[in-house]
């Protein structure tokens, strides 16, 4: 159900646009590979290892990028020739927030979900000092040009 919400309640993924996923090789990152490679997106995974990337790639991800190893917002921008994904799905959070919004196209969405929203509500980026009402473990920024 969980996975099902966030592929198609803030952007469904079609066909050709870029889809990020962090923890790919997780139960829950394996599973929205899965299901934005089915709705023909083309999928981009982070994983931590090699092993995890073997598991991303068998779960149908197009591109793996190994974040211990490899700047994912570089890694995106080249992947979609500086576009910038269209759907960001992040069960990661605090240290992949920054780069989501670097890698985040113009009208892209991001979908933050997990214990991690709470405390992304404080992050200097975004200005909350409490959660606000209403926040229970997913928030989506949909990024607009300046």
């Amino acid at each position: 159900m969980t996975a099902h919400f966030l592929i198609h309640e803030f952007r469904r993924p079609v066909p050709g646009s870029f889809v990020l996923i962090h923890a790919a090789a997780g139960g829950m990152g394996g599973l929205l590979v899965q299901w934005a490679k089915h709705l023909g997106a083309n999928v981009i995974g982070t994983v931590s290892t090699e092993a995890k990337a073997r598991t991303a790639r068998a779960s149908g991800a197009d591109h793996v990028v190994r974040y211990a190893e490899q700047d994912f917002v570089a890694e995106v921008k080249r992947i979609t020739e500086n576009r910038g994904a269209d759907l960001i799905i992040d069960g990661v959070g605090r240290t992949t927030f920054k780069g989501d919004l670097e890698a985040v196209a113009t009208r892209g969405h991001i979908v933050i979900f997990g214990a991690e929203v709470l405390q992304l509500c404080s992050h200097p980026m975004v200005g909350w000092q409490d959660a606000p009402p209403g926040i229970f473990g997913l928030w989506s920024i949909q990024v607009a040009p300046i």
